[in-house]
Parts: C-alpha cells; sequence; structure tokens
C-alpha cells in the first residue's frame, strides 16, 4: 500500500512539476522567440532567441530525466533526490513565470521591427510602410536625408515612422507637397508654423485622436511626463512638414505612447521620436505641444 501511494505521489508531483515548468518556458518562449515576429528586428534578438532555444531543450531534457528517475528508479536516494528536486523545480517555475510575465508586462516581447536602410522602404510589403500621404516610392528628384522606421508592441502598438528629403527646387519639391496634402486626411488637415523651428510649416492631420481631457479634444498631442525616473513622451502626431529655405519635406507618423521610455535602446522599448530629435527637441513639459481639433 505504502508503495502505491508512493508511485502515486510521484506521478502526480511529476505531472504538477513539469506542467508548471512549461508554463513558466511558454511565458519566456512569447518573449524570446516572439520577437522574431517583428519586421526588422535585431541581430542580437536572433541570437537571444537561439540561446533561449538551446536552454530550454536541455531544460526539458533535464526535468524529464528527473521524472524518469522519480518514477522508475529502485534506488531509494535517487528516487528522494529526484523528487526534492522536482519540488524545487515547482516553486521556481511558479517565481519564473511571474518574473516572465512582467517582463512581457513591461517591455512586450524582446526586441522590436527597426530600421534606417531605405532600401526597405522602397521594397517592403509592410503595409505599416504604406501610409496614405508617405511618397509611394522615393525617385530621383529626392535626395533621402533620414529615413527610419521603428514599432514596438507593449500595452498598444507603438510606431515612428519618419522620412525626410530634400529637392533640387522649389517646383519639384511643391509638386510633390501638393501630392501629399491631397492623400492627407479625408477629414482634411491644419496647417501651422512648426512649434520648435519657425523655418518650417507643419501639416497635420484635422482628426480627433484617441486622447482628451476636460479641456476639449486634440488634433495632435506632444506631452512629455515623468514617472519617477521613468521620462516618456505622449506623442501622437502625423504631419508633413516641409521648408521652403532648406527644400525639405518631412514626413512624418508618430503614435507612442507611456510604454516607451524616452531612450537611444530600441529593443528594450526606449525610444526617442525622429521628429522631436530633427529639431532638437529635449524632455521639458515647456516643450509640450496641443493642437485642438476643429469642427469646422
Amino acid at each position: 500500500m505504502k508503495k502505491v501511494f508512493n508511485k502515486i505521489f510521484t506521478l502526480i508531483l511529476s505531472v504538477i512539476s513539469f506542467g508548471t515548468f512549461l508554463n513558466a518556458l511558454s511565458i519566456f518562449a512569447s518573449y524570446y522567440i516572439d520577437a522574431l515576429g517583428y519586421a526588422y528586428h535585431s541581430d542580437k534578438v536572433v541570437h537571444d532567441a537561439y540561446v533561449f532555444g538551446i536552454i530550454a531543450v536541455l531544460l526539458i531534457v533535464f526535468v524529464l530525466t528527473l521524472i524518469i528517475l522519480a518514477i522508475f528508479t529502485k534506488n531509494k536516494r535517487t528516487g528522494i533526490v529526484s523528487k526534492f528536486i522536482l519540488v524545487v523545480i515547482f516553486i521556481l517555475s511558479i517565481y519564473a513565470f511571474l518574473v516572465g510575465f512582467s517582463m512581457l508586462l513591461v517591455n512586450g516581447s524582446n526586441g522590436c521591427s527597426y530600421t534606417e536602410d531605405i532600401e526597405n522602404y522602397v521594397n517592403s510589403d509592410n503595409d505599416d510602410f504604406r501610409i496614405s500621404y508617405f511618397p509611394e516610392e522615393i525617385t530621383d528628384e529626392m535626395t533621402v536625408v533620414q529615413y527610419s522606421y521603428y514599432q514596438k508592441s507593449i500595452d498598444t502598438h507603438n510606431h515612428d515612422i519618419y522620412l525626410e528629403v530634400k529637392f533640387k527646387d522649389v517646383e519639384t519639391m511643391e509638386q510633390h507637397l501638393l501630392i501629399a496634402k491631397e492623400t492627407f486626411s479625408d477629414g482634411g488637415y491644419i496647417e501651422y508654423q512648426n512649434p520648435y523651428d519657425s523655418s518650417f510649416t507643419d501639416i497635420t492631420k484635422n482628426t480627433w485622436v484617441l486622447y482628451s481631457s476636460s479641456e476639449g479634444k486634440f488634433a495632435s498631442i506632444i506631452q512629455f511626463e515623468d514617472r519617477e525616473e521613468y521620462k516618456y513622451v505622449n506623442m501622437i502626431y502625423q504631419s508633413i512638414t516641409y521648408s521652403y529655405e532648406e527644400l525639405t519635406i518631412i514626413y512624418n507618423y508618430t503614435d507612442i505612447g507611456d510604454d516607451i521610455e524616452i531612450g537611444h535602446d530600441p529593443d528594450y522599448g526606449k525610444f526617442y521620436p525622429k521628429y522631436l530629435e530633427k529639431f532638437g527637441v529635449q524632455h521639458d513639459p515647456k516643450n509640450n505641444f496641443e493642437y485642438r481639433y476643429s469642427e469646422n
């Protein structure tokens, strides 16, 4: 009877320990392997996924070996040690699950989509690259000053897509500016002096963004905030910015919230929107900008 009870206990312990272990492993798989689904992930993300895969396989083999030993060994001491380690694995797996869940909650999956290669703009099949008011292609009339694409999912999908081009003459620039305006927004657009550089003019969508307060509805928001040592910017800014002095058009699409920290480590959710970087805008509430939605 004692042997039967011991076998049942060992089987239950093995199932619970292995199930809890696999549950924890799945959380870390979501963190490391899901990152490979980003369109333009870094080499580090690939490296981390391979390392995780190797460690995961070794751990699975180790746990299965313990289970086999615990169930089938005839050596009493080996059985006791195996069962003790399975209990430890059960406890550690619960802790690991909580750690992995926190990592996903705070940082999303490991990595992001980030590229500065203009060839990716030209050749990409990713729909995120095909924002209506961005050029359909990079023509010989354009000199690309800077291009970048950033996307990372944490609480929400955060995007920052930026294309800055120069032209040789005003006529060519105006042709492209007219095309951009015509495709910009069904709800119309608002045109005003750039809040950070008077030599530029901004055009933003006259569409109420999903951000409101008791003060009203906004078409565009740039709001710097702190959370203890964590600095971030709530920024919803879809714009065409141009300067006749510099013969430049900047196409920008930014939708970034408080789950992205201001910084320069895109994989870990630290990013500074390129529009703000272009105009040297520092993290300071004095640099906040809001433009009201107009129903006229």
